[in-house]
């Protein structure tokens, strides 16, 4: 890993290219820029030139002189970036290719702008945070473009709302037919307050390699996980869930299928004093999550986080 310092004086621009440029850049690199300005400073980065492997090169971004820390921007895509601003006066940059190139890569100019300005996304932009503005007409293309993924988040999601002691059947698209091939879907449950949401399985099926089902508190996909089920692990049906309040977000995503891939699950609303107690031959995942008690330190992670193959000696 090669890295380089630059200092940029107020309302000055440097120009930094891709190592070779215009010429190929080389297999295997990883180099990296740390930009410093002036105290009530920002700076701005913007792409003259981009030609990058999509599959085997990337570039990335984030806030401070660590290279490991407050990451905001990674970028695989063939064309262009959009233009990047640091929060602060400091910024760093990196290039990584694992293979032989056949493009040239990049050309990028960074200027010392005034800590007051901003980037603002225009309508016809999707605005992935941090002053990262991309194409809106990528949004929901199947294709993370945003460092958070947030141009993919509730691309195809339900919200059910759930009356007290109701309870609501939840399956599969196309159930009972398999899934399709690349599928990801998401739904957002809310009951009444002072109730929780209660989910069990009728059935289970799903391709052990691609496909899986996870869920969390709240409303907020990706917020407050606290189970996922890959059916590598276990071919038989999830154990039940229980929510902390009255919101639960459910996912199940499957990327191709060679095996059928489905499920039907029902969602009851309960009383918010409601618990589930591990019986003394289940293992306690956390989160009223019980698991076989055999399934304890048998190389298979079937709690969230692993926690049931905690403790075992399997991996010293």
């Amino acid at each position: 890993m090669h890295t380089v310092v630059l200092y940029i004086n107020a309302s000055d621009t440097l120009e930094i290219s891709s190592p070779n440029y215009p010429g190929n850049y080389s297999d295997y690199i990883d180099k990296n820029w740390i930009l410093h300005a002036e105290e009530n400073q920002k700076i701005y980065i913007t792409f003259s030139s981009f030609e990058a492997d999509e599959y085997s090169a990337y570039f990335s971004a984030g806030d401070g002189d660590n290279i490991y820390s407050n990451q905001f921007f990674n970028w695989y895509r063939s064309n262009e970036p959009p233009d990047l601003i640091s929060t602060g006066n400091q910024i760093w940059l990196r290039f990584s290719s694992y293979s032989i190139p056949a493009t040239s890569g990049f050309v990028l100019s960074a200027s010392s702008i005034p800590a007051t300005e901003n980037l603002t996304c225009a309508a016809s932009e999707f605005d992935c945070g941090h002053s990262v503005c991309i194409n809106g007409s990528w949004r929901c293309d199947k294709i993370y473009d945003c460092y958070d993924g947030s141009d993919e988040f509730s691309c195809d999601t339900t919200v059910l709302y759930i009356n007290v002691s109701d309870t609501l059947e939840i399956s599969s698209p196309n159930y009972p037919s398999n899934s399709s091939d690349d599928i990801d879907k998401t739904w957002i449950l809310h009951a009444e307050e002072n109730q929780k949401i209660y989910i069990t399985f009728s059935s289970f099926e799903a391709d052990e390699y691609s496909a899986y089902f996870s869920a969390g508190d709240g409303a907020n996909l990706y917020s407050n996980q606290f189970f996922e089920w890959h059916s590598y692990s276990r071919w038989n049906e999830p154990p039940d869930l229980i929510s902390h309040a009255n919101q639960i977000w459910l996912r199940f995503t499957s990327y191709w299928s060679s095996v059928p891939s489905r499920f039907v699950l029902s969602a009851t609303s309960i009383p918010s004093t409601e618990n589930l107690t591990c019986a003394a031959s289940e293992f306690d995942c956390g989160h009223s999550v019980c698991i076989n008690g055999s399934w304890r330190c048998d190389y298979q992670w079937d709690c969230y986080g692993g926690s049931d193959e905690l403790s075992c000696g399997n991996y010293a």
